[in-house]
């Protein structure tokens, strides 16, 4: 694969689509996981990242291999989210679940406000 750059993004803690966990969370800083440190056969951090190098995988959101072409055309920046799409997939929202959150929620304000004028009528406001 002459005149291609290949680049990684292990900033994830697990892998969205291979489910493999990159790296462990430690109190002040994170560590890559081990294969000793694996259970069941599960693929670590530092396989995951060797067998992407070496095979050249492409995975969304982890890998990818780009010509020199469009490093050019990038001005030779060599930022890997230019290059690995590395934003979160947003959730979906129900917006019949909102809807009827905010129906609560109205009921709710309607319900203080009146208890808030008893009140004030009981205090002679």
């Amino acid at each position: 694969m002459e005149g291609k750059v290949q680049f990684i993004y292990a900033e994830d803690q697990i892998l969205r689509e291979s489910g493999v966990k990159i790296y462990e969370e430690l109190s002040n800083q994170n560590q890559i996981t081990r294969p000793e440190e694996m259970e069941n056969g599960e693929m670590s951090g530092m396989e995951k990242i060797i067998d992407t190098y070496r095979n050249r995988v492409e995975e969304g959101h982890h890998s990818r291999v780009v010509d020199l072409e469009e490093i050019e055309e990038n001005d030779w920046n060599l930022n890997v989210p230019r290059y690995v799409d590395t934003t979160e997939p947003e959730e979906p929202v129900d917006v019949s679940e909102k809807l009827q959150e905010l129906e609560d929620l109205e009921e709710k304000r309607s319900q203080t406000e009146d208890k808030m004028q008893n009140f004030m009528k009981e205090l002679n406001y």
